[in-house]
């Protein structure tokens, strides 16, 4: 039975973090919304930035869909960072797009347990046979979304993938953890996602034209209470230093 997880994405969307609470005059922190699966390079970027300038940085950590979700619904927040650039377009195109640079590329791979127990190799093999698929959900995450079009274009009817699928994840980090736990027999991440949970895996390729580059911007939104800090940071995450937070990513 596939299990889809919809209600914390529901609750977070509904109360974010923070919602609320209201910091010392002068001490509000630059709030920066981060894809899930993004929280690595995150986390080095805003240690930088920390480290420069006597100012916090309060990072939330989520599905691209449930962040985008939550700025229009809210209107709050400094900075934001989505898997996929897709999702800048869209707040840009609902006006909450200040300024935006950037960072990075990654790309959809299909990740599989050590030993590869159902002998995936292609797409059109996880819609065969017994296997055990994870995919995020497109109503959550980046990953998600992408993944139906990658099916699209490997002309695989959704209908079909959809009969196959045994969970559902809110953000990409959860599917890796699914394979490390041996619990699922394939997945759709990123590259990078898979990179990071090589040891329990190994990662596929999925070739073009299916398995195109997204990129990754940062945001600085309209509605920020820290414009010419966020600035710095957003200037920062886009100069050599700052890209740096990705390598090895």
């Amino acid at each position: 039975m596939t299990r889809i997880l919809l209600l914390p994405a529901v609750l977070l969307l509904l109360f974010p973090p923070g919602c609320g609470k209201s910091a010392p005059a002068g001490r509000t922190p630059i709030v920066f919304y981060c894809g899930a699966g993004l929280r690595d390079p995150a986390e080095k970027l805003i240690a930088l930035f920390e480290s420069r300038l006597p100012v916090k940085v309060s990072a939330d950590y989520a599905g691209s869909e449930v962040l985008l979700s939550r700025l229009k619904l809210h209107a709050q927040g400094d900075l934001f960072m989505p898997g996929d650039a897709r999702y800048v377009d869209q707040a840009a195109a609902a006006g909450l797009v200040a300024a935006r640079e950037t960072l990075h590329a990654w790309r959809p791979v299909i990740f599989v347990p050590k030993g590869n127990p159902a002998a995936v190799k292609t797409l059109e093999d996880l819609v065969r046979g017994k296997v055990r698929l994870g995919l995020g959900n497109p109503r959550a995450c980046a990953i998600g979304k992408l993944s139906r079009k990658v099916f699209a274009k490997a002309g695989i009817p959704w209908e079909k993938v959809k009969e196959k699928v045994t969970f559902f994840s809110l953000t990409v980090n959860e599917l890796a953890l699914q394979v490390r736990a041996r619990a699922l027999d394939a997945v759709i991440v990123w590259d990078a996602t898979a990179g990071q949970f090589s040891r329990f895996g190994r990662a596929i390729p999925i070739p073009p034209p299916a398995g195109t580059a997204s990129t990754i911007d940062l945001a600085l939104l309209s509605f920020s209470k820290r414009p010419a800090l966020a600035r710095r940071l957003l200037r920062l995450a886009a100069s050599p230093p700052g890209k740096a937070a990705f390598q090895g990513f």
